[in-house]
């Protein structure tokens, strides 16, 4: 359905949670993330189709946000479909976009070091999601100024905003107050289709994130459109959902210092996240393994800062705050 002048947001199937999927259409046409492998074919494409779409003359670019595989995946598949389809990642992303063992190390076995792995099915459901391998046809920079225009003229500026991922994109349409950030901010955690928290916030990159809810509160936002969350509108509704996102951290980091503060020995992540769980949050006790992404974001960050003590034992890497 078109939510503003040219901006369109489709739903998308995606097991126990939502998917939006987001369109920017005018004299060109731009994707903003492609989905699943099978996503372009499936929902994409026949949806372009009914908007007068041409799959072999129209300029279709792809914008994707963020290396995870319900946002990249496609990327292969919409290239068979269009022509003259491109796909732009931001140069940090980019590795991981293109590259699936370095995806797959880095955004989905980050716990591998901490020795808390990814079990063999959750491998391989990753790998399998994240398709065919893709060219990238232009990368972004941080310190560059991208705009979109369409006709009737108005502009989409891309907007760097990561913690999420250290390149996580996002599109701002001032005129209109509103911005499609995918999972730039993520609130108190994911619903499922249910409604329910499913999975909590997945940032991997605290200070960053902790930047862009304030850079995005900054906005002035009257509109955001993310990739797992229903439409929030309104003003208030905004700032709720950012000021709620950034509430989340405070509080993990709270629970998290308690926790480290209440024993004495070395913690591994695992302890550390099956005991934090339940404190943060009612989601299932299968998402706990998600729990692992804040609690790195927070614990890495804190290494740097010379707050943790550690050392690797079997294997396993084991912290604890560092005494005074």
């Amino acid at each position: 359905m078109e939510i503003l002048p040219g901006v369109h947001r489709i739903e998308v199937p995606m097991g126990k949670r939502k998917l939006f999927q987001h369109f920017i259409v005018g004299d060109n046409v731009m994707c903003l993330d492609l989905g699943l492998p099978e996503t372009p074919e499936t929902h994409i494409a026949p949806y372009l189709d009914k908007l007068g779409i041409h799959r072999r003359k129209t300029k279709v670019e792809a914008l994707i946000t963020h290396p995870d595989t319900d946002h990249f995946g496609g990327c292969a598949s919409f290239k068979k479909l269009y022509y003259h389809g491109q796909v732009w990642v931001h140069e940090l992303d980019a590795p991981l976009v293109r590259d699936r063992e370095v995806c797959l190390a880095e955004r989905y076995d980050f716990a591998e070091p901490w020795g808390w792995p990814l079990t063999p099915e959750a491998r391989e459901r990753a790998w399998k999601n994240m398709g065919e391998k893709v060219w990238i046809d232009l990368l972004l920079w941080a310190g560059g100024k991208y705009t979109v225009t369409q006709n009737p003229l108005r502009e989409f500026q891309m907007i760097h905003v990561p913690g999420h991922s250290l390149g996580h994109m996002a599109m701002w349409m001032p005129a209109d107050k509103a911005a499609i950030i995918t999972d730039a901010a993520l609130w108190k955690g994911v619903p499922g289709n249910d409604g329910k928290l499913s999975i909590p916030p997945t940032y991997r990159f605290l200070p960053q994130y902790l930047n862009t809810i304030e850079h995005l509160e900054g906005l002035h936002l009257e509109l955001l459109m993310t990739s797992h969350f229903d439409l929030i509108q309104g003003a208030d509704a905004v700032k709720d959902f950012l000021a709620e996102s950034r509430a989340f951290v405070q509080r993990l980091e709270t629970e998290l210092t308690a926790l480290l503060q209440r024993h004495e020995a070395l913690l591994s992540l695992e302890e550390i996240c099956r005991e934090l769980s339940p404190r943060l949050g009612d989601w299932p006790d299968t998402a706990v393994y998600y729990v692992a992404w804040p609690v790195t974001a927070s614990l890495n960050h804190w290494q740097q800062l010379g707050k943790l003590d550690w050392r690797i034992k079997d294997g396993v890497k084991r912290v604890q705050l560092v005494r005074e």
